[in-house]
């Protein structure tokens, strides 16, 4: 694969080589006027109000489709990352199932399906029936622009804008040829990345027309946890109790009695003394009697086996980090067809086709089985089982007993879960002037079909049942192909044993998006500062989603991947909008221009009912170098399909008992703890027998929407003595409340036990085994629980200027500098502050401060000399609770090189060094099963774990 991919470089990018790299995609704020917006109406993000400037009530920030191909991003979220606004969410980087390599972008940290994706201005078609968009599909190479708003924009765009929007603003007017290609490499573990595409457009009709073609293709490596040098040994952090040599494991209520089995079995491997080497266990605490005092480990330990199925010891942990992937492969082809045509005077129609198709391949460690053995001495029926085994079973004091098998099925294979992911949409526009109305006024009809089929195909896993079945001898019942299977000691499912246990599965999701808006704009009247702009329209959305499952994963016969279950429903939604923009006064004293603005939108929800979301917000010039602006909203987020209807998915995440006796009970707490079911004899010792519970995942039909409060406040500043100079600042707040989430397990533990009421709701969520008392599952359901405030400051500083400006002619060309900085002051989540957390909120890590700056050095008008640096703020551990003695994650920066040179009308060539330093990224200290569980031991998605890596490139125009 390695040599393939470097064969296609070479060949693409001939010998240039040279040391350059990433810019940063800032936040030009969208404020500045050009000569040529004083002539043509424009629409900026976050209003549909058409105007003749760029000047924006909202903090808009954009980056060009040339920044962006600078920084040799061939996916999105890459650059988009990098703004300080944006929390990264899952990416190239995440092994997390739950998404299967979607790409998503979280503004504000407070949840990537609070973050509206619009294309052209038009909504993007979610990729999953939980509202979250894949920019995976979005090619980096077809953008002209993307801006990105700030500050709210539900009573603009509807739901799910409540933190923002990024708009995607594509090229579809384009003439002649022009191909790029780009190949990059990292230089500690040679993976690499390829991408190329095509763009081809020419008018017709006496250029009343034109139609863009527009192909892309990108092939990205995989690389494993083990190929990093910090990911093949994490520690603690990536270590399980599923073991290869098998685990029977112990209980305080009813331990194994070693002095009984040694005399059985003649073993005497684990005696404290054996003096004369013969095997038998001698007296060591002199009580008179061989008994459990007299071997090294303990009647409750849990215990693993030699490969002839003998007793080896105490149960070892299995280090499954190093084949989980690190960067999953990726192959994404997309075409995008445009054409537009000007049918008659003053009115256009416009059509585009666009398809994606992405594979990728998730891989996880072996299947880890961990099931309860009801008839424990059934393994007796089983030739392959060794008699130790039996003895040691009927050593208990209760022999009939269930007890808890675990075992890492190596043998079997890793989990590999193969996705196919495919994108379709179409849409139609018809636009043009209302002649009627007057001569300003506009009229646009828009109508859209979108389509994402997710087919994952899932291998490797274990049948629950065939498992029991073939370790209890193929009872009666068992299917024909039934094999006696041995699971005790390393190497021992070899074989028919793999061959019968093993389970692939399949699922597949369908979401579709009709769409149908309509929109006019026009000046209402005329007041002495200038026209009342007006914009208004209806909207109809329909979303549907049907998911399907195996028949195995539906009824739980799986270990590896979760139980989940079909998920079917649709939602549909009527809307009505209106804005109005209000100049107040015109070159006045004390105002150079002052306007307010407004907006509401009613919505009507088959699920929710009727949604009122609004905003007002003004601007105000008192002279020329200054601009100040305000906006708040009033928004809502209406519960998506996924959070309606999920049926019932297992999750297994970490927990703690309170009944633990290592938590010191007191006397109340014990009392509660035998109430729900922990046998009274066990309670002086019992101890939760894995750091892991099975919860199961449901969906509320009875939610109610999310309301939202937003307000920023901010100022531009562009001195006339300072020509090139612009500062802005925005004080943002945003607020919600009935915030839809599940209770975690934390939150349903102390719930129940803060209580100590059997009736309450959370203790009716907690169901214990009737024998062991350990806890056996956990339900959670969605619920409008939380309440949610982040507030902060965003700084934009920008300046260009011409060396011979500033009277130093010695110095040829221009410079130019963008510094965007985003200060967290406060993010409080459910009652708690997380600014400064490693995740926990609705987002990912919070650090509080987070900086961009980008210097531009252009010698000439060919060649351009880039340099960024990016700092992420320091951010706690995210189990410091655990851990109180690991310090903080540390400040981290990094820097990147990137030249772009013209060699001629035709070609350009360009290149980089991305993470220059080759930073490393901040280790995570953490429990089996938590938030960085299976992530390289790091955030992935926040910290770069690809180090230092170059990319070179071209492009031709023909």
């Amino acid at each position: 694969m390695a040599k393939t991919m470097r064969s296609r470089a070479l060949l693409g990018v001939a010998a240039f080589a040279v040391a350059p790299a990433a810019m940063l995609a800032t936040a030009a704020p969208a404020f500045a006027q050009d000569d040529e917006a004083e002539d043509d109406e424009i629409v900026v993000t976050g209003s549909r109000i058409q105007r003749k400037d760029l000047t924006s009530t909202s903090p808009v920030f954009t980056a060009s489709g040339e920044q962006i191909r600078l920084q040799g991003a061939v996916n999105v979220e890459e650059f988009l990352n990098e703004l300080p606004q944006i929390i990264p969410g899952l990416n190239q980087n995440s092994n997390n199932p739950s998404l299967g390599g979607i790409a998503t972008l979280d503004l504000r940290a407070i949840g990537a399906n609070r973050t509206l994706i619009l294309i052209d201005g038009n909504r993007m078609t979610p990729a999953t029936n939980s509202g979250v968009y894949d920019v995976n599909v979005i090619p980096a190479g077809l953008i002209e622009r993307t801006e990105v708003v700030t500050g709210g924009a539900s009573a603009v765009y509807g739901s799910d804008a409540i933190a923002g929007v990024i708009n995607f603003i594509l090229r579809d007017d384009f003439e002649g040829v022009e191909g790029t290609t780009q190949y990059t490499i990292s230089e500690g573990e040679s993976h690499e990345t390829f991408s190329a595409n095509l763009l081809m457009g020419g008018n017709f009709a006496d250029g009343r027309g034109n139609a863009t073609l527009y192909f892309d293709y990108l092939s990205r490596e995989s690389l494993l946890q083990g190929d990093l040098p910090f990911g093949f040994d994490q520690g603690s952090s990536a270590r399980s109790s599923r073991n290869e040599e098998g685990r029977l494991s112990g209980q305080a209520a009813n331990p194994y009695d070693l002095a009984s089995w040694n005399a059985a079995t003649g073993n005497g491997t684990f005696c404290l003394v054996d003096a004369n080497n013969d095997g038998i266990c001698e007296d060591a605490d002199a009580s008179g009697t061989l008994d459990n005092d007299d071997f090294s480990i303990s009647g409750s330990q849990n215990l693993q086996f030699n490969p002839d199925g003998t007793l080896q010891g105490p149960s070892q942990l299995y280090n499954y980090a190093p084949v989980n992937a690190a960067i999953l492969p990726f192959t994404r082809f997309t075409g995008r067809g445009s054409v537009r045509y000007e049918v008659f005077e003053g009115h256009e129609f416009s059509t585009t086709v666009t398809y994606s198709s992405n594979q990728l391949q998730q891989q996880l460690a072996p299947t880890p089985v961990d099931l309860i053995l009801e008839d424990p001495l059934a393994l007796a029926n089983n030739p392959l089982v060794n008699s130790d085994i039996i003895a040691l079973l009927e050593s208990r004091p209760d022999p009939n007993a269930p007890t808890n098998i675990r075992r890492r099925t190596t043998e079997v294979g890793n989990r590999i879960g193969d996705i196919d992911r495919k994108y379709f949409e179409v849409n139609f526009q018809l636009k043009g002037d209302l002649e009627p109305l007057g001569d300003d006024w506009n009229y646009s009809i828009f109508g859209k079909f979108g389509r994402v089929d997710d087919d994952v195909r899932n291998f490797n896993n274990v049948s629950a049942s065939r498992f029991i079945n073939g370790l209890s001898g193929c009872p009666a019942g068992s299917t024909p192909d039934c094999v006696p299977l041995s699971i005790f000691g390393q190497g021992s499912l070899e074989g028919s044993g793999a061959d019968y246990i093993s389970l692939n599965t399949a699922e597949s999701l369908t979401f579709t998006q009709d769409i149908v808006t309509a929109v006019v704009t026009g000046p209402l009247f005329d007041l002495p500062a200038g026209s009342v702009q007006f914009a208004g329209g209806y909207e109809y959305r329909d979303d549907e989603s049907q998911f399907f499952v195996s028949d195995a994963q539906a009824n739980g016969d799986i270990q590896g991947f979760n139980a989940i279950q079909d998920i079917s429903g649709e939602i549909s939604v009527h809307e009505l909008y209106g804005e109005v923009l209000i100049p107040v006064f015109n070159d006045a004293p004390f105002a150079e221009t002052f306007e307010i603005e407004g907006g509401v939108r009613y919505s009507d929800y088959s699920t929710v009912g009727g949604l009122l979301t609004w905003k007002v917000g003004g601007s105000w010039a008192p002279v020329e170098d200054i601009r100040f602006r305000a906006i708040y909203n009033e928004a809502a987020r209406s519960p998506n399909i996924f959070e309606l209807f999920q049926a019932g998915d297992a999750n297994f995440p970490q927990y703690q008992d309170p009944c633990n006796v290592s938590n010191t009970p007191d006397a109340a707490t014990q009392a509660f703890c035998i109430a729900q079911g922990v046998p009274a004899a066990a309670i002086p010792t019992f101890q939760q027998d894995d750091t892991q519970v099975e919860a199961l995942l449901v969906g509320n039909d009875q939610l109610t929407e999310e309301k939202a409060s937003t307000l920023t406040i901010g100022a531009v500043i562009q001195p006339r003595f300072v020509p090139g100079l612009v500062i802005t600042a925005d004080y943002y707040n945003i607020e919600i409340e009935d915030f839809i989430t599940r209770s975690s397990i934390a939150q349903t533990i102390n719930g129940c036990f803060d209580s100590m009421d059997l009736a309450n709701v959370f203790c009716q969520g907690i169901s214990r085994n009737t024998t062991s008392g350990q806890i056996d599952q956990i339900l959670q359901v969605q619920a409008n629980l939380e309440q949610l405030e982040t507030e902060g400051f965003d700084f934009v500083v920008e300046y260009n200027t011409e060396f011979a400006d500033l009277g130093l002619g010695a110095i040829p060309g221009s410079f130019s500098t963008q510094n965007s900085i985003t200060y967290v002051t406060t993010y409080n989540f459910g009652g708690t502050d997380l600014v400064g957390s490693s995740g926990g909120g609705a987002g990912g890590a919070i650090p509080q401060l987070r900086v961009n700056a980008l210097g531009t050095y252009s010698p000439t008008d060919r060649l351009n000399i880039q340099w960024q640096a990016q700092r992420l703020g320091s951010t706690a551990q995210p189990f410091g609770n655990f851990f109180p003695d690991e310090g903080d994650l540390p400040v981290v920066w990094y820097h990147d090189l990137a030249v772009s040179y013209d060699v001629n009308d035709n070609v350009q060539l360009f290149g980089g060094i991305d993470n220059i330093t080759d930073k490393l990224p901040p280790l995570s200290t953490d429990f089996t099963g938590l938030q960085f569980d299976g992530q390289s031991g790091t955030d992935p998605s926040t910290y770069d774990i690809l180090r230092r890596r170059y990319r070179v490139g071209f492009t031709i125009r023909l």
